[in-house]
C-alpha cells in the first residue's frame, strides 16, 4: 500500500462534480482571470436558465476538460474559466436558503 496521493484523480472527480452541478443549477464560482483579477459570477450550463436567444448554436463539445464554458446569469452572456484558476465554488443544492453556503475552497 502506498501513501502517495494522486491529485489527478481528485481533480478529475472535482471537475466531474462541478460540471454536473453546473448542469443542474446556478452555481457561484470565484476564480482568477487571466489578467490576475479575481472575479465572482453566478453561472450555469442548465438550458432552462438560459434565454432562447442565447442558446448554444451547435452541439459541438469542448475538448478541454479543464475549461468551463458557462452562462453568466447576471450579465446574460457566455463566459469561461479554467479549473486551475478556481478559488471557490458554491453549489446551492437543495439546502434551504437561510443556511449559510458551504464553500469548497481550493488550495
Amino acid at each position: 500500500m502506498t501513501d502517495d496521493y494522486d491529485d489527478r484523480k481528485f481533480d478529475d472527480a472535482m471537475i466531474t462534480q462541478m460540471k454536473t452541478q453546473l448542469g443542474d443549477s446556478i452555481c457561484t464560482v470565484k476564480f482568477t482571470k487571466e489578467n490576475g483579477d479575481e472575479r465572482e459570477m453566478k453561472c450555469t450550463t442548465n438550458l432552462r436558465y438560459i434565454p432562447e436567444e442565447k442558446m448554444p448554436k451547435s452541439d459541438e463539445g469542448n475538448n478541454d476538460r479543464k475549461l468551463f464554458i458557462v452562462f453568466d446569469t447576471d450579465i446574460n452572456e457566455w463566459r469561461s474559466f479554467r479549473y486551475e484558476r478556481v478559488l471557490s465554488f458554491y453549489y446551492p443544492g437543495n439546502a434551504p436558503s437561510n443556511y449559510p453556503p458551504a464553500t469548497r475552497v481550493f488550495p
